[in-house]
């Protein structure tokens, strides 16, 4: 995949993730491209992010597992604990200001 998308490949969008302001869910199908650790990390460089790993899903998780999808990535059910999570965590780090 990366051999036919030489420009994405060889771009560092790190700086233009750390931009990322509202709560963000990071979607991993545990059959795809991603690993648990990989997908952790994206979120945890976000103010208000979170991960979620689909079992049974690659990395079409919208195609693979759509009801699964819908259940977890629910704004109405997961958007205020996005934030809560994450502003929790970092208030409960050695050395954070509360």
């Amino acid at each position: 995949m990366v051999e036919c998308m030489p420009e994405l490949a060889g771009t560092d969008y790190w700086e233009a993730w750390r931009q990322i302001r509202c709560p963000t869910l990071v979607v991993r199908g545990v059959r795809g491209n991603f690993d648990e650790e990989h997908v952790q990390l994206l979120a945890s460089l976000l103010p208000c992010g979170a991960s979620v790993s689909i079992p049974d899903a690659g990395h079409g998780v919208h195609l693979d597992a759509p009801p699964r999808l819908a259940v977890d990535a629910s704004p109405s059910a997961r958007e205020g604990r996005l934030c809560a999570e994450r502003l929790r965590e970092r208030r409960d780090q050695p050395g954070a200001g509360v």
